[in-house]
């Protein structure tokens, strides 16, 4: 607790005495001066603990604010090397779409044309295929169906 000069009444104490916070020296006298009576040692000792709690909260207030400004620098290093990877992946971006070929707009049409090409071909091979072995198959003597499946001729007699 911080004291005023040599006497030994806190400096906060002295300011509560002024706003009705703190037993002035009157409450003291009223109670005849003696200064061990039950309610006023209660209202002391709140007094001395509001004033413990208000400097210790300033002293967790200074730590909070140094572990922030700690963690700050943390930060700082991370973004940092955050943002040095993207724009390291940026510049890569560019450098691969600078060495890109510029694309032909017809190339699409292109592709197509080949691709009509290709099947066209691949029909014209079947339609072939297709038409020897009907050739094929017309030249064979072909089996009458009722022997091919084993059913007997009726007599049309």
């Amino acid at each position: 607790m911080k004291l005023l000069c040599s006497c030994k009444i806190p400096v906060l104490a002295v300011l509560l005495t002024g706003f009705g916070l703190w037993p002035s020296a009157h409450a003291v006298a009223d109670e005849g001066g003696n200064s061990t009576s039950e309610e006023f040692q209660i209202k002391r000792q709140y007094m001395h603990e509001r004033v413990d709690d208000f400097y210790n909260r300033l002293d967790q207030m200074d730590r909070d604010e140094q572990a922030r400004q700690a963690a700050a620098g943390e930060m700082r290093k991370a973004r940092k090397e955050e943002a040095r990877i993207e724009e390291k992946a940026r510049e890569e971006f560019v450098k691969e779409r600078k060495a890109k070929p510029p694309e032909d707009p017809t190339a699409f049409e292109k592709e197509l044309a080949e691709r009509r090409k290709a099947y066209e071909k691949t029909r014209k091979e079947f339609v072939h295929d297709r038409d020897i072995y009907e050739k094929q198959k017309s030249s064979f003597d072909s089996i009458p169906a009722e022997e091919e499946l084993g059913i007997e001729p009726e007599d049309n007699n």
